[in-house]
């Protein structure tokens, strides 16, 4: 039964689809009595000239850049002006940009090898010669003592497996 109803549905499909190819190839005939229409053609362009190849190709590409300003309309150039401005999409590829390329480095930082360095000072006073015992002159104070501390380390891990 099942077999029945698609060998049906089939038949109709390819009867549907042979109709349609028909019909696309009639619409293509254009009768026994066509002739080519004659069109007029200026044997030269006489529209404007050419974009000029003796200026620098920097300038001919700000032009392009900026088709709108050839019109002399403030109000185009004020509108263009702003969608600029304003458009999102590019504030967002740019954004993501930006994002790729700190990505990249963070990414890239461990190739190289590692710098570090510090520095410290540490000033201190010891109490009196006898430790401040109850008997010493409270006036009397030890010697001062600077501490200097400079450190640096430099490393490299090479990733030789890759």
């Amino acid at each position: 039964m099942c077999y029945q109803v698609i060998k049906y549905i089939v038949s109709r499909l390819l009867g549907v689809v042979l109709v349609v190819c028909l019909a696309s190839v009639a619409g293509c005939t254009v009768g026994p009595d066509f002739e080519a229409p004659q069109i007029e053609v200026p044997d030269e362009w006489v529209g404007p000239t050419a974009v000029s190849t003796t200026g620098s190709t920097e300038s001919v590409k700000r032009n392009l850049a900026e088709w709108w300003v050839l019109f002399q309309d403030p109000v185009l150039t004020s509108l263009v002006e702003r969608a600029v401005e304003s458009n999102l999409d590019i504030k967002l590829a740019q954004a993501r940009v930006r994002q790729a390329r700190a990505a990249r480095g963070i990414a890239t930082s461990s190739i190289g090898p590692a710098v570090n360095t510090s520095g410290s000072f540490r000033r201190s006073k010891s109490p009196g010669p006898s430790g401040g015992s109850a008997g010493a002159n409270a006036d009397e104070e030890g010697p001062t003592v600077n501490q200097y501390q400079v450190g640096f380390d430099a490393g490299w891990e090479l990733d030789i497996v890759g």
